[in-house]
């Protein structure tokens, strides 16, 4: 009444409702908003503000009669995880193992109103990189350092407020770096010569970190540094990077050698090296096998040799270094012993003379397919320079004296020289009485000395002792 007690008589309804909003006009208030007077007293049990804020004041009126609330302040309530956010700042940073984004929680209450004092227990998890400790900031908001790992991927961050889940996560891109390198992939290994290399060579653009950078898609090229056999890179040795690598897809080297080595370059980057690497033979080729013979002039005596050389080569003109290849030999002349295989990609066989003169054509096989090349062996008639001398052993002798005269045949070579006879006839006054030859027979009646074989730096004498008639 005018007195400010209350008129109990009063049974009539009464509204409230916010007369001054310090949120701007975005706070609701709920619950109910009209209550009938009891006793002059209406009671409003479940009212309720969604927005924080200082100096709120309700209005309450009914029957004409109106009235304003002292002010009043609404604070957030508990933290909600339904509500609450995380945030990433940056949210991408170097794949470099050292590179950081500062991870935020901002804790809101279940009306999304931000708490702005510290005290709750937040934890934050990631599944990729490395998160320092949680800090209270003492205003609503936690914070904690993600480090970055040095492979790219996606961290995501997820955290709990108070044990309870926040809905809210972030993720962090760790990302390639700028280019830095060329590195090896798949180094080359060892291939036969004209042998593609298996698995194919790839060589990669890389960050400092290792990682490789996607958006390189120049040329790399490659050429042979160390060159131990004399080889041909064959191939395309210069390929456009995919993604960052490059793949060589058919690279070959024509010639055998141990110690070779790739060399790999793309402007703007240091070159590299391989790992040094073998290029072995090749199957037998046919075309590219050789034949020789050593000597290849041989007395047609039917005994002297030549020995018979097979080097078996590969299609790109290779020496085999391994045996187990089938190898046959034939002459035109002469006789071939059997092949022996040494093991080491040379194949021998022995060709004997005949023993008239002429040309052996030694020819092969490899595996059944023929040998391109062949050797030829002169069979030659011997060669010997035969020389005579003769003395006697009284150039006067007197008359029925004996004297003897002493004639010896010398072969000076170079070959051994075969029937070899020396003629001397007696003169008619001298009588035979003996004769005595170091080696064959001397015919009287034919003055023919009949000395058989003499070989190089030989001598044979032959020594008439004769009586000296009228």
């Amino acid at each position: 009444d005018g007195n400010g007690n209350t008129s109990t008589s009063f049974i009539g309804t009464i509204t409230v409702a916010i007369q001054n909003d310090p949120s701007g006009g975005t706070a609701t208030l709920s619950g109910t908003l009209s209550q009938p007077a009891v006793n002059g007293v209406a009671t409003f049990n479940d009212l309720s503000i969604d927005r924080t804020g200082v100096g709120y004041t309700l209005e309450a009126q009914g029957s004409g009669f109106l009235d304003q609330s002292s002010a009043f302040d609404i604070v957030p309530g508990p933290p909600s995880g339904v509500t609450s956010i995380i945030t990433a700042s940056p949210t991408a940073i170097t794949a470099d193992g050292a590179s950081t984004s500062t991870i935020t929680v901002q804790l809101f209450d279940a009306n999304g109103n931000p708490l702005t004092s510290g005290g709750d227990a937040v934890a934050l998890s990631t599944n990729a990189g490395s998160l320092g400790g949680v800090n209270d900031n003492g205003n609503g908001t936690y914070t904690a350092v993600l480090t970055a790992s040095t492979t790219p991927q996606t961290a995501t961050i997820t955290g709990t407020v108070n044990a309870t889940p926040i809905n809210d996560t972030a993720t962090v891109a760790f990302v390639i770096g700028s280019a830095d390198r060329l590195e090896i992939v798949q180094q080359p290994s060892t291939a036969p010569a004209g042998g593609q290399f298996v698995p194919r060579v790839s060589v990669r653009v890389v960050d400092a970190n290792g990682n490789t950078v996607p958006s390189f898609t120049g040329p790399i090229s490659v050429a042979i540094g160390n060159n131990p056999g004399g080889g041909s890179l064959i191939g395309t040795t210069t390929v456009n990077a995919i993604g960052g690598t490059a793949t060589f897809t058919n690279l070959a080297i024509n010639q055998a050698g141990s110690g070779y080595t790739l060399v790999f370059s793309a402007t703007g980057f240091t070159p590299v090296t391989s790992i040094p690497f073998s290029i072995t033979a090749g199957g037998a080729s046919g075309a590219t096998s050789t034949i020789t013979a050593n000597p290849t002039s041989i007395p047609a005596d039917g005994t002297s040799t030549s020995t018979i050389t097979v080097q078996l080569k590969d299609a790109g003109g290779s020496n085999l270094t391994t045996g187990g290849d089938l190898v046959t030999l034939s002459t035109t002349a002469g006789t071939l012993s059997s092949v022996t295989d040494n093991n080491n990609g040379t194949y021998t066989a022995t060709l004997t003379s005949s023993v008239a003169p002429g040309t052996a054509t030694i020819t092969g096989t490899v595996n059944g397919g023929s040998i391109g090349a062949s050797a030829t062996v002169t069979f030659s008639a011997g060669s010997a320079d035969l020389a005579i001398t003769a003395a006697v052993s009284n150039p006067n002798p007197t008359l029925g004296s004996t004297i003897v005269y002493t004639i010896t045949v010398t072969n000076r070579g170079p070959d051994t020289a075969t029937g070899v006879q020396v003629t001397d006839a007696l003169p008619g006054r001298l009588s035979l009485v003996l004769a005595e030859a170091s080696q064959g027979t001397f015919s009287v009646a034919a003055g023919v000395w009949n000395v058989g074989e003499l070989e190089p730096s030989a001598s044979a004498t032959l020594a008439l002792t004769v009586n000296v008639g009228p």
